[in-house]
């Protein structure tokens, strides 16, 4: 209902529950057997770990909004907090949403579907920027026309379909095979997946039964009816498994239980689940220490294993927001001028320490401010802070002449 009455419908065509089934994303069924969805692959904790890492650090960190300037003849930036679309990105995307929300939710898209669009609900006479409305991508396909753009059809709640143009969609894809839209990682991860859920189907089996293995029931008596050890196997199964596990029961007419040893595979089902996680990692590039997985980290090498984080994994997931608002929510002379940039300074922090160490030398070296150091801690401003120290031996041109002047007059006066 909140898209639809937004929505103007340009297409109103009912569709058929058939057309909308053949637009969700499917990963298909897995050499396991299992059926792999973007839905029932979250099942799988490395999988929900992985987008939720992704999706959650896209979500908390501030994007600004830059303006190019001119200072001192060379080419700076500042933060162009007075632009519409400063607010739009870090306040308000829309009416439902936060930003941490809004970016979560289609980071959550890209990472499980390959794309992850929006709504861009423009106002006015100057086509001002309003609101970012995330589209469902279950409910989204995405085509190309004959003249090279993309557009794309939209059911709403209501069943109805929607046609929206390139210029209207903020869209943010992920690895691409033919250049207009996304390919999902369920698609290719369906097996690794697939064997993953398998495994975990099988040791919730294992515990319904109290973890006790199958076993043979055997009687010198002999069954007239064939239905009667089916029968009695099922009882027998029923007062030994689920709630009833470990329960004592007596056996009668020289009735024996004897119990199945623990084969290979049972053995190496620890193992299946332990290899199936860093299997998952490598299709979204995550470090096992981000998941959950601290097999081979250490304390020596997390930081290090922190930053290859935000280079090698965060930093794609990164330039593909900033490129795409780059292009969709700015006008073609405003590009020119203003750009977007995710701050990562906050994940990419050591300990105090060395953090100190470091603003010591940038301030003692000139290129870093006091100021500027107190704001990376979240310090308030001091006045008289701002300006760069200078070391003495680096002093070039007029000054130290000055003070070899200086120092002559002083002499001649003594």
């Amino acid at each position: 209902m909140f898209l639809s009455s937004l929505f103007p419908s340009k297409i109103q065509n009912r569709i058929t529950s058939a057309d909308l089934l053949s637009m969700i994303t499917q990963g298909g069924q897995s050499s396991s057997g299992m059926s792999v969805t973007p839905d029932t692959a979250l099942g799988t904790s490395a999988v929900y770990a992985c987008v939720k890492v992704i999706a959650e650090d896209i979500g908390k960190l501030p994007c600004i909004l830059y303006r190019r300037t001119m200072k001192n003849g060379r080419e700076t930036r500042e933060r162009a907090t007075d632009h519409p679309l400063y607010k739009v990105v870090n306040v308000k995307p829309n009416r439902l949403l936060t930003p941490m929300n809004y970016r979560e939710m289609i980071s959550t898209a890209v990472a499980l579907r390959g794309n992850g669009c929006s709504f861009i609900n423009r106002v006015g006479r100057n086509r001002e920027v309003k609101e970012l409305i995330p589209l469902h991508p279950d409910r989204l396909e995405i085509k190309l026309s004959d003249a090279g753009d993309r557009y794309y059809n939209y059911i709403n709640d209501k069943g109805v379909s929607q046609t929206f143009y390139q210029k209207d969609i903020l869209h943010v894809m992920g690895l691409t095979l033919d250049g207009w839209s996304g390919v999902s990682p369920i698609k290719y991860a369906k097996d690794v997946i697939g064997l993953s859920l398998a495994t975990e189907r099988h040791g919730a089996k294992v515990f319904t039964n109290g973890a006790r293995l199958g076993g043979i029931l055997t009687t010198p008596a002999k069954f007239k009816d064939p239905k009667t050890s089916a029968l009695l196997s099922k009882e027998f199964d029923e007062k030994t498994s689920g709630e009833n596990a470990h329960s004592t029961i007596v056996l009668e007419e020289n009735m024996k239980w004897e119990k199945v040893s623990m084969t290979s595979d049972d053995a190496q089902y620890l193992e299946t689940r332990q290899f199936q996680i860093p299997e998952i990692a490598r299709f979204w590039r995550m470090p096992l220490h981000k998941i959950g997985d601290l097999t081979k980290s250490t304390n020596n090498n997390i930081e290090h294993q922190a930053i290859e984080y935000v280079v090698d994994c965060l930093g794609s997931w990164l330039a593909r927001w900033e490129q795409a608002m780059n292009i969709s929510l700015l006008t073609g002379k405003e590009q020119d001028e203003y750009f977007f940039e995710f701050l990562v300074d906050g994940l990419l922090r050591g300990d105090i320490k060395n953090r100190y160490e470091a603003y010591s030398r940038g301030i003692l070296a000139g290129f870093l401010t006091r100021n500027e150091c107190r704001k990376k801690e979240n310090l308030e401003w001091i006045e008289g802070l701002d300006d760069p120290l200078t070391p003495v031996n680096m002093f070039v041109g007029s000054e130290p002449q000055q003070q070899e002047n200086g120092n002559t007059e002083e002499q001649n006066g003594q």
